[in-house]
């Protein structure tokens, strides 16, 4: 496969620091992750955008964005080869916001705003189970 089509060989190939690195840097360009990857992002954004499932897509975009802050490994001062990490602050950074952005967004997931939120929380199992909101 292409380097340039992969997402993840793009992104986890990079991962030269950190306790995990061999784990990213195994999965970087498999198949099977590209896909898990891609469809991962596009059924989370489709949820949020839609207010459908909004807190286990935030759960989900959570999980996810602390995955990929795992394999940039923020608190390393290098990168790999002596390379600068490329963050100005020794833990937070942009993966860090938007997990606190959508654990905001799980936390209002309730207030339910527009036509599709509303049909959903009216579903009996979704009703049954807040979480699914």
């Amino acid at each position: 496969m292409d380097p340039r089509g992969s997402p993840t060989k793009g992104f986890l190939s990079g991962a030269n620091v950190g306790p995990f690195q061999g784990i990213f840097r195994s999965l970087a360009g498999v198949p099977g992750m590209d896909w898990l990857f891609v469809i991962g992002l596009l059924v989370i954004g489709v949820a949020l955008i839609l207010g459908v499932a909004v807190r286990p897509a935030a759960f989900s975009g959570v999980l996810m964005l602390a995955l990929m802050w795992a394999a940039v490994w923020v608190p390393a001062t290098t990168g790999g080869g002596g390379q600068p990490s490329g963050s100005t602050n020794p833990i937070v950074d942009d993966h860090i916001v938007g997990i606190f952005g959508l654990i905001a967004v799980g936390a209002l997931a309730t207030w339910g705003a527009g036509y599709l939120g509303r049909k959903w929380a009216s579903i009996p199992n979704v009703a049954a189970h807040s979480w699914l909101r």
